[in-house]
């Protein structure tokens, strides 16, 4: 089976450069169309030009997923195109290549220089079929630029915080692993709610019901801790009681002596 020949492949001595600046610019824009999850925020710009960002390793899925809303896609896969990238594809995804010229996906292999942004699709839209008209030129290392109107991003996410793990939390894929029937974590009295845990939903009202599920397991096992106060202080009469003052009175006896 043939490999699908990757545009610009002349630069693949420019491949030594990663995605961190592309990240870095697609974070200071915020969410305006460079999102992670098409069905999540991908609905305005559908049917529109789409670039896929990241390795070629994660292009495939994304093409598959992004395919209902999106026809003409561009993988910048910024030098990743390579021998031993292949050889996980050819293991991890049998005829992968034939997927993606099936689809006329055209993977782009050039190092990316940098984004700029050309339209605004907050100033340009239509509210009318809900369609924002964002424009970006992406600006490749070997002097071309192409013009794409929105981007999902393959970039590695990580914690921003090691709280979690400094309290004990276990984490698995940068998530931390609960009980999804109440959000515990493994570390005593520390609950995880939202897209920071395992359950792998990523939603708003997820979060908003995974956080009331937490809540309210944290109130019941705070009045359950309360509520055996009592049983502790019940249990200390009833010590005395057995115990009597025998020993009390002892004590009185030997020191008036």
């Amino acid at each position: 089976m043939a490999r699908p020949t990757p545009a610009a492949k002349s630069s693949l001595q420019l491949a030594s450069a990663t995605f961190s600046q592309t990240r870095q610019a697609s974070k200071r824009r915020g969410n305006e169309a460079f999102f992670w999850c098409d069905w999540c925020d991908g609905y305005e710009h559908r049917d529109q030009s789409f670039g896929i960002l990241g390795s070629i390793v994660d292009a495939v899925g994304s093409v598959i997923e992004s395919e209902t809303l999106f026809h003409d896609i561009i993988a910048f896969v910024n030098g990743t195109y390579t021998d031993e990238n292949v050889a996980i594809l050819d293991k991890n995804r049998p005829g992968w290549a034939t997927q993606l010229q099936g689809y006329g996906v055209v993977i782009n292999n050039a190092s990316i220089k940098s984004i700029d942004r050309i339209q605004d699709g907050a100033v340009v839209h239509n509210v009318t079929t809900d369609t924002e008209y964002d424009k970006f030129q992406v600006n490749l290392a070997n002097g071309s630029s192409i013009e794409r109107d929105a981007f999902l991003t393959n970039f590695p996410s990580i914690q921003h915080s090691t709280l979690g793990s400094s309290l004990g939390v276990k984490v698995y894929s940068e998530k931390m692993i609960v009980d999804p029937g109440s959000m515990r974590t493994a570390a005593l009295g520390v609950f995880a709610v939202g897209d920071a845990n395992s359950d792998n939903a990523t939603n708003v009202p997820h979060a908003m019901y995974s956080g009331k599920k937490a809540a309210v397991y944290v109130h019941v096992e705070i009045e359950k801790e309360h509520a055996a106060t009592f049983l502790q202080k019940r249990e200390v009469e009833n010590i005395h009681e057995r115990m009597g003052n025998d020993l009390e009175d002892l004590w009185k006896r030997l020191s008036s002596d």
